[in-house]
């Protein structure tokens, strides 16, 4: 499974790019961040995006996939923030 550490460094990670590509949105209506399937299992996005939608008064829309699609995905443009893992 995941070790401690890399649970909190990926959320440190998160909340770095989250709020960071959010900072020149603010108020915008919607977010799309590809991450992995198992990332979004951990449950780790439910506890960390209502109170980031709140504060920001945006959407966040959750888009699963392989490592590899959410990568092809940011590449493309086709989502605003990416959150992977190794």
């Amino acid at each position: 499974m995941f070790s401690v550490r890399s649970i909190i460094s990926g959320c440190a990670i998160l909340a770095m790019v989250v709020l960071g590509s959010a900072h020149e949105g603010y108020g915008q209506e919607r977010l799309k961040l590809a991450t992995t399937t198992s990332t979004e299992n951990t449950g780790l996005l439910e506890v960390l995006l209502p109170p980031f939608e709140r504060r920001f008064d945006t959407r966040v829309d959750v888009i699963a996939v392989g490592t590899g699609k959410a990568l092809k995905l940011g590449e493309n443009g086709d989502v605003d923030v990416i959150l992977v893992h190794d």
